[in-house]
């Protein structure tokens, strides 16, 4: 009877200790803190607040709980903390025989420990997707944190996304995730016009790793709607002016294909793409009728394009120093793209065209962002009409002549577009709307031709200045449910239009 109790006993202690294993905060098993949780747990132990870090040298000591935001906490070789210390989005280091008398606690955080290096209380790994107040640190030094995702997360959601098309399906995408995982999107394409010929559409697009995270393959297939003009409105804008005012001046054309490439991340901020792929452009065919809000507005025929077959190579080379995809700033993002299209059908162009687009976004002060916006179009051949680029599209000139929609189209395209954004502070009856919100001032400048020689690509660079179209306007733009919701006052400034324009955006500029 002693041995089987010996023996059960024994059982029960492995049992104990495995399932204590299990549940033990290690660096590869964090346990997961909301912003509340972590707010919560700050504010019951009252600490001293370093932002950026804190070294503490040998052979000093540092008496107290506290906190290190962003930054490090450093103890140099015989150096004494004497309390708890919590790490959140930084590191901490402890070199030769520093100590901790305290517990360490570190949130989104890695440590860097000496053999000889000692903490006392132990250390515990938490990940929370938050991100501090700026503005309550800065006024009072109270550490509140709000929900904020990981900008490295891979995450695969159903998405729903208004349009011309309404897409319905997966996405499983992140950019700026460091490790090789397949990643893409899969999308039903339900159109608002239910007679075109892209009924039922659906777009495919996935990147499968091929050596780490420096090679990708890529996969894509689609048979769905296009459209090269938005005027001055988003996809969902668009698709509610379709819908109450009758006012449809989209022009659908359904694109049917798919291709494989190559993307290479040399790295981490470069991106060096090619695809080869097959495509058929057919017109779509919508049909004429009354609006039952205005009967006798009706829809604008939509022009035919250049139908037909041709096999695409398709390049792209990008940096990238964005960490933030929502709110960059102090980043640039530069893309040098060309296209070359082989016909292999009725259509009859064979062309090279290419773009050169460049972004600054720049944080002035932590209430004032100055974003900029240049891109360059232009081509060595005669290209099919849907190819061709407008400066009424979304994030192009604000505020031009927009009655009767006059639609200006062309094979060169050169656009500055700058933005100054003053963040406006909060006000309770303005909470329901935005979560953020600025101020925006901004000034576009672009200019649109037909090529009259194309083998000269930069040749329509040398027209007059008075060619150019040129707005400047104001507006308020923040996050809100939308999640973007902008209200804009834009004028034309040599232009025919002498009334400002009222421009109401469901997305930011850049």
């Amino acid at each position: 009877m002693r041995v089987i109790c010996t023996w059960v006993s024994l059982v029960a202690w492995l049992l104990l200790v495995n399932a204590t294993a299990a549940c033990a905060q290690t660096a590869d098993n964090p346990e997961k803190l909301s912003a509340k949780e972590l707010t919560q747990l700050l504010q019951e132990s009252p600490c001293t607040t370093y932002y950026g870090g804190v070294m503490i040298a040998s052979g000093d000591t540092l008496a107290g709980t506290i906190a290190i935001i962003a930054g490090a906490l450093d103890i140099q070789d015989g150096g004494v903390l004497a309390g708890d210390a919590w790490v959140i989005n930084g590191r901490a280091i402890l070199t030769g025989s520093a100590r901790v008398d305290g517990a360490l606690h570190l949130i989104n955080s890695r440590d860097y420990l000496a053999r000889q290096a000692e903490v006392r209380g132990g250390i515990t790994y938490y990940t929370c997707e938050c991100s501090l107040d700026a503005e309550k640190f800065e006024k009072n030094n109270t550490l509140v944190f709000k929900k904020h995702e990981d900008p490295l997360a891979i995450k695969t959601k159903f998405a729903v996304k208004p349009g011309y098309t309404t897409e319905v399906g997966l996405e499983r995408e992140n950019p700026r995730h460091k490790k090789p995982h397949v990643h893409g999107h899969a999308f039903l394409h339900l159109p608002v016009e239910s007679n075109t010929r892209g009924y039922l559409g659906f777009d495919i697009n996935f990147a499968v790793p091929l050596k780490g995270p420096q090679l990708d393959l890529r996969v894509q297939g689609y048979k769905k709607l296009f459209s090269n003009d938005y005027w001055q409105l988003s996809q969902a804008e668009n698709d509610w002016i379709v819908m109450l005012a009758g006012n449809n001046y989209i022009d659908y054309f359904e694109s049917r294909g798919g291709g494989l490439g190559l993307e290479y991340h040399p790295r981490d901020r470069w991106r060096l793409a090619a695809m080869v792929s097959y495509r058929e452009d057919v017109s779509a065919n919508i049909e004429m009728h009354a609006w039952p809000f205005y009967p006798h507005r009706l829809v604008r025929p939509i022009p035919p394009i250049d139908e037909g077959e041709r096999l695409l190579v398709d390049g792209a080379l990008v940096y990238d120093t964005r960490d933030d995809l929502a709110r960059p700033e102090n980043a640039w993002r530069g893309e040098l793209g060309v296209e070359k299209g082989i016909a292999d059908g009725p259509g009859e162009f064979s062309y090279a065209a290419f773009h050169v687009d460049l972004r600054r976004y720049q944080r002035v002060q932590r209430w004032l962002q100055w974003d900029t916006r240049g891109r360059l179009f232009s081509s060595f051949d005669e290209l099919p009409t849907q190819t061709f680029q407008s400066l009424n599209g979304y994030s192009g000139i604000r505020g031009v002549q927009d009655v009767p929609f006059g639609i200006r189209r062309g094979d060169r395209l050169a656009l500055v577009s700058t933005e100054l954004r003053l963040r406006l502070p909060e006000l309770p009856v303005f909470r329901w709307l935005f979560a953020r919100w600025n101020l925006v001032t901004f000034a576009d400048l672009g200019l649109l031709t037909m090529a009259e020689n194309a083998e000269a690509p930069l040749q329509f660079l040398s027209a007059p200045f008075d060619n150019w179209k040129k707005t400047v306007g104001v507006g308020i733009s923040g996050e809100s449910f939308l999640p973007y919701l902008a209200v804009y006052v834009a004028q034309e400034i040599d232009g025919e239009r002498k009334n400002p324009r009222v421009i109401i955006r469901a997305a930011r500029s850049f």
